[in-house]
């Protein structure tokens, strides 16, 4: 009998410290931060974007996408009273009902009374949306803390900031966005890009708000003259000291293809 007794207690132990450990499991994954990238227009398959400059269906399927997207942020689907005009670097009080706009409706060419530039040859734009958890903050760069591997245009814009601001300037409070080709070849046939309305996603936007009219943060990438006819591989990241790119943190890839 008491054997038994034993035994229940052994098993009935292990049992408990199993439940233990898959709660503790749990828990650390639902904490964990959520840290993606993602662009529109997306596939419907896949993240390959064909451009056809010669065809109506082609150039209206990505359009018709990014208008769908869009509506909320031309506020089609109804403005929210509480939106408003944000200082930069600086979101609104936590015990306020007051959210940040993201107007995009200056982003020229990447708008809509243009096409988002699909109609015409001097190039497209895609919408980068970062995605991350209410919980995230981001914690910023500045010029002793940029890594080597961050892009030369980034660092240098980083030091002229801070060099007329000063290292505590709200314009630093910015979690910095790169698009750049895979390959040698890619870089060389992605072309000059322009990044709107900056060179990443202002801090106002963080943390996440779960209220009434909040919008994701985006940025707008134009390509302004890629080589046509060629499939051109992106990567496209997002930059703070709390991204970790090697566990595929903030990345996206891409792959483009123009014909005219």
């Amino acid at each position: 009998m008491d054997r038994k007794i034993k035994l229940l207690l052994i098993v009935g132990s292990v049992i408990l410290a199993s439940l233990v450990v898959i709660v503790v499991l749990c828990v650390h994954f639902i904490r964990k931060p959520t840290l993606s990238l993602t662009f529109e227009p997306a596939p419907s398959k896949g993240a390959f974007i064909y451009l056809n400059f010669r065809d109506r269906d082609n150039i209206n399927q990505w359009t018709s996408r990014l208008d769908d997207f869009l509506k909320p942020y031309y506020h089609e689907t109804g403005q929210s009273t509480n939106l408003k005009y944000c200082e930069q670097g600086i979101p609104p009080k936590q015990n306020s009902d007051e959210v940040c706009d993201v107007d995009v409706t200056h982003w020229h060419p990447c708008v809509r009374d243009t096409k988002y530039g699909y109609t015409s040859i001097k190039g497209p734009c895609i919408f980068l949306i970062f995605n991350q958890s209410p919980e995230w903050l981001p914690e910023y760069y500045n010029s002793s803390t940029v890594p080597n591997n961050m892009p030369q245009y980034l660092k240098e814009h980083i030091n002229k900031v801070e060099s007329k601001d000063g290292v505590n300037s709200t314009r630093l409070r910015v979690v910095w966005v790169s698009c750049e080709g895979e390959t040698p070849v890619d870089l060389e046939a992605i072309g000059p890009l322009q990044f709107m309305p900056s060179f990443g996603f202002d801090g106002q936007y963080f943390p996440v708000i779960a209220k009434e009219g909040y919008l994701k943060p985006l940025v707008a990438v134009h390509f302004e003259k890629p080589i046509y006819s060629i499939v051109i591989d992106v990567v496209c990241k997002a930059w703070a000291r709390n991204i970790d790119h090697k566990k595929g943190q903030g990345i996206v890839r891409l792959a483009l293809l123009f014909d005219d």
